[in-house]
């Protein structure tokens, strides 16, 4: 040691007691090396310098999973450590050394870092990156048997690389009827089968950090309750469950059955209510909201947009007096709804509404009772009433005619717009065009021919000014 920094230099060997290190490896510095211990002989290295990699690896793994690096024709393995290669002459219990490869069957923590695969013709660098199970992100979905399946990793960033492990066993996700599209952010299945029930873990790489997303898809079994809901098109509808859901999901108008996040502003999501801030084609469908132990509330919800009335009517009637729908006239027994705030809400016979199949009757009408009603028959057909209640005129202008007679009522306003007629009854509602009445000027004048017992009665006429809408009663 006297003399060797005299030929390299002062800084390109550092000696002491124990050690001593070559600083920047040449060709000049390989060879062997020798340490003369007092009273215990001598100490040898032999010192390699290494050709650059021609191309490098990155693999990744689970601790206790098992890792290969594949290699052909390779004369040494080396493990690099603080830039210093150790060869790896034979097998050990960590790792296992065959035709093809260096096997790790147990991996962990500290086996991760760099190895070289010394060939003939290359070196190939390997750059293992073992991850620690305990920083996985788990999710659970209960997910019926037979449906399409599809949900997505998410990610505020943008990432370098995502793979895919199954099972605890955290090998290689391999199944043929999984199908990762978007780089695998994006997992789905078209047929769930029993098979396909179990933990699959997604491993993302982003700038050299990793994050685990662990999806823990399980056999949906215990239904608690199911629910049918109809509401109007572009309403606001609220589920609210007694469960604590950790699973929500929804099998939409495509098939696919998907996962219901408040992230794409069309959900809002709280402890046990799930709103559905617009209902349209794509929010409609059927929706899962299970548990951690399983236990499920199913609601099926129909947009009245796919489903409109069959038949349509329109009635008016005075306060205080009695209201009568009915399906009789088309010998249809129906389920009654009301439409409230665009949700249809089952009608039950109560203390103020008798309800059978085919009639509604409401013997003492309030305002409370305005509104639409629907009635939905076994065979899909819809029957929708539109009720107005209105409150009895204290001064209607009153004519006196003869049976048989066609009456003309004109209103001599002309700034009057929007006018609309309505022939207060228990059955008849808006006048339109017909063999017994006729609208004429807009809507200033209206025409009652071969008048009888049917058709007196009041008239109502709703019109507006152009700031304001008034009312005028005629009898």
């Amino acid at each position: 040691s006297s003399g060797i920094n005299a030929e390299y230099g002062d800084d390109k060997f550092t000696v002491k007691s124990t050690s001593m290190s070559i600083k920047s490896l040449d060709r000049r510095d390989e060879g062997i090396f020798v340490a003369q211990m007092v009273g215990r002989g001598l100490f040898l290295w032999k010192v390699n310098g290494l050709k650059q990699p021609s191309r490098q690896v990155s693999l990744s793994g689970f601790e206790k999973s098992s890792l290969t690096m594949e290699a052909n024709d390779v004369r040494t393995w080396w493990r690099i450590l603080d830039g210093t290669a150790t060869s790896i002459t034979q097998s050990n219990e960590v790792m296992t050394l065959h035709v093809g490869g260096l096997t790790f069957p147990n991996l962990y923590g500290s086996l991760g870092g760099f190895y070289l695969a010394e060939g003939a013709t290359q070196n190939i660098l390997f750059d293992i990156t073992v991850h620690v199970e305990g920083l996985a992100k788990l999710f659970i979905y209960y997910v019926p048997a037979g449906v399409k399946i599809q949900f997505s990793v998410y990610l505020e960033v943008g990432f370098d690389e995502i793979k895919w492990y199954e099972g605890d066993e955290k090998t290689p996700l391999t199944r043929p009827n999984v199908i990762l599209r978007e780089n695998g952010k994006t997992f789905q299945i078209n047929r769930v089968e029993r098979r396909d029930f179990g933990v699959y873990n997604a491993v993302v790489r982003t700038s050299g950090s990793f994050q685990q997303y662990k999806y823990d898809i399980r056999e949906l079994s215990s239904q608690v309750k199911h629910e049918v809901l109809y509401a109007m098109e572009g309403s606001t509808v609220s589920l609210v469950t007694d469960l604590t859901p950790v699973s929500i999901l929804h099998t939409r108008y495509d098939g696919y059955t998907v996962v219901v996040t408040d992230t794409t502003g069309t959900f809002k999501l709280f402890d046990r209510k799930i709103i559905i801030l617009s209902l349209d084609a794509k929010t409609e469908g059927t929706y899962y909201v299970s548990d951690n132990s399983g236990n499920t509330n199913v609601y099926t919800i129909y947009s009245l947009s796919h489903v409109s009335a069959t038949y349509k009517e329109d009635i008016s009637v005075f306060k205080g007096a009695t209201l009568t729908i009915s399906t009789e006239r088309y010998n249809r027994g129906v389920v009654w709804f009301s439409v409230t705030a665009g949700l249809l809400v089952e009608i039950q016979t109560s203390g103020s509404i008798q309800v059978s199949p085919m009639r509604i009757h409401v013997p003492n009408v309030q305002s409370v009772h305005q509104g639409s009603y629907m009635g939905r028959a076994e065979n899909g057909d819809w029957y929708m009433f539109n009720v107005v209640v209105v409150n009895i005129p204290r001064n209607p202008i009153s004519y006196w005619v003869m049976p048989g007679d066609t009456f003309s009522i004109t209103m001599t306003k002309r700034q009057y717009i929007d006018i609309k007629w309505y022939f207060i009854s228990s059955s008849q509602g808006q006048i339109g065009d017909s063999s017994k009445h006729s609208v004429l000027q807009n809507g200033l004048q209206i025409i009652i021919r071969n008048i009888d017992a049917n058709l007196v009665g009041f008239y109502q006429a709703i019109y507006t000014t152009g700031r304001s809408q008034l009312d005028v009663s005629t009898k």
